[in-house]
Order: structure tokens, then sequence, then C-alpha cells
């Protein structure tokens, strides 16, 4: 957790991203990094931050639907989405999650090549993420997002 890290072990995390991201870069490779509970993105102020000390012109993060990581911080940042709906904690059909999808999009630039992983599928059924999957591309080509 990033709470946790003394400074030292933070600085070797922050040098080790650049060496990674650097020799992605020269194969032509972006990186990026998730936030997630108990780790040095677990907060905004701990990932901004640590992708600042890492000072590496490749270095990213992914961005989902989370408290954690509000879509205006990631602006400048943002490689690519995690594509799910939940609402209160649990898992629901991509669909209804539309309208909020459409705000978080709006903070996209369209500009650039963005990819969306579709992951959290309600009830873990094939039929559930194909349905999501089709619903997720009607929604990109409706807001000329594809």
């Amino acid at each position: 957790a990033s709470s946790e890290l003394d400074a030292d072990t933070r600085k070797e995390l922050a040098t080790e991203a650049k060496t990674v991201s650097d020799m992605a870069a020269s194969e032509g490779i972006k990186v990026a990094l998730e936030w997630h509970k108990n780790t040095v993105t677990d907060t905004n102020e701990s990932g901004l931050s640590f992708l600042d000390e890492a000072a590496a012109d490749n270095l990213y993060c992914l961005w989902q639907p989370t408290v954690a990581l509000d879509m205006l911080e990631a602006r400048g940042r943002l490689l690519n989405l995690h594509v799910y709906y939940w609402l209160e904690g649990k898992r629901r059909p991509f669909a209804e999650g539309l309208d909020e999808w459409r705000r978080y999009l709006q903070h996209v630039n369209r500009n650039e090549k963005r990819y969306g992983l579709l992951e959290f599928v309600l009830d873990n059924t094939e039929e559930q993420f194909l349905e999501d999957a089709a619903q997720w591309k009607r929604f990109l080509q409706e807001t000329a997002m594809n």
C-alpha cells in the first residue's frame, strides 16, 4: 500500500517503472498502470505523483469507473479503458450504464486511439458478455468514438 512504502522503496519502484517504460518504448509499446487497492496507485495523489516520479514519457494509466481515479484527473495520462457498469457495488448489464459512460467519454481525447477492455460481466456468462460487447460497439458508433 502507498501508505506503507518508505521513500527508498518508492524511489526504487519509480526507477524500475521508468526502466520498463523506456524498454517498452524502444519496441513501440506503451505501458500503463492500473489503480488498485494496496499498491502505489491506491490513491489519486500517490498514483499520479508516482507517474511524475517515474518521469517516463511512455508511462500512462488505465482508467475504469471507480471512485479512486476521476476521469478528469486521468486526462493527459490516460491510455485505455476498462469497460463495465456497476450499480451499488454490483455488476449490471452495460446497457444500464450508458448515461454514465456518455459522461465519462466527454473527457476522452477523440483524436487519440484508445481501446476498451470489457470486464466484470454480470454473472460471468458468455451470453451477457456478448450482449455487453454488442452494446459497447453500438454505443461507440452512436457517440462517434469508433
